[in-house]
C-alpha cells in the first residue's frame, strides 16, 4: 500500500481534526453507502468513528490517535460492552421469570460468552 497508505494517514489526520473542529462527522448506511453528515455526541463517538475507518482501510489507529486518546477509548468500549451485557442479562431474566438463576446463567453465558464474566 506504501504511497496510498501515507496518503490515507495524511487524510484521516486531517479529517479527525477538522471533525473535532466542527464537531461533525460524514457517516454512512451499512447496506447503501449513503452518506450524511452528523454532530458527535462526544468526543468518544468520533474517536469511534476514526478507529472504525482505520479498521476498514487497515491502518493501526495509533497511527491516527494519541495514545491517551486510545486508552479512553478503551475503557470506554469496555463499559460500554459491560452495559449491553447487563442489558441482555435484565433481558433474559424478564423474559424467562419461571427460569432458574443457573439456566438464565446459562443463557447469557451463551450470548455473550467470557465478557459474561467481567
Amino acid at each position: 500500500m506504501g504511497k496510498d497508505k501515507n496518503k490515507m494517514i495524511n487524510f484521516l489526520k486531517e479529517y479527525f481534526e477538522l471533525c473535532k473542529k466542527y464537531d461533525l462527522y460524514i457517516g454512512a448506511c451499512g447496506c447503501c453507502n449513503s452518506p450524511w453528515v452528523t454532530s458527535s455526541l462526544s468526543q468518544m463517538d468520533l474517536v469511534d468513528h476514526i478507529v472504525h475507518l482505520c479498521e476498514e482501510a487497515k491502518i493501526d489507529p495509533k497511527e491516527i490517535l494519541s495514545e491517551d486518546l486510545l486508552k479512553q477509548y478503551e475503557e470506554y468500549s469496555k463499559i460500554s460492552i459491560r452495559d449491553v451485557i447487563k442489558k441482555g442479562v435484565q433481558a433474559v431474566q424478564q423474559s424467562f421469570p419461571e427460569l432458574d438463576k443457573n439456566v438464565t446463567d446459562s443463557i447469557v453465558k451463551v450470548l455473550f460468552g467470557d465478557l459474561a464474566d467481567k
